[in-house]
């Protein structure tokens, strides 16, 4: 899977009637550090990503064809190799230097009132 960026939507009058109810954008990978490697392709969305949004992406066949299978509940596939299967919220490079300062901790966690990864319940 990739971490992409979002770059914009490709819109085709005329396609595989398999791809009727499927939106096409067109995504860039990115690295760690937030910038573009390799060259941009159009992948399939399955989670309503939009632009400019991170995105989480199955590139090779199987995988892609295994999501759509899936989230169509279906048999049948849709011709592509490459389908958005979520939104990134936050990435953490757990190869950070010793010493370094730790990532914010994020919305969701703060809405509940306790930081990232505590276990404690209340």
């Amino acid at each position: 899977m990739l971490i992409c960026r979002v770059k914009g939507n490709v819109v085709a009058t005329q396609k595989d009637a398999r791809l009727d109810s499927w939106k096409i954008l067109i995504v860039q990978p990115i690295g760690m550090g937030g910038e573009a490697q390799g060259e941009p392709f159009m992948s399939v969305d399955a989670a309503q990503a939009g632009v400019g949004d991170l995105a989480l992406v199955a590139r090779h066949g199987a995988a892609a064809r295994a999501a759509m299978m899936a989230i169509r509940k279906s048999d049948e596939y849709a011709p592509a190799n490459a389908v958005i299967v979520g939104i990134i919220d936050e990435v953490t490079d757990y190869r950070a230097p010793a010493g370094s300062v730790p990532p914010a901790e994020s919305s969701a966690a703060r809405r509940r009132g306790r930081p990232k990864g505590s276990k404690n319940k209340r």
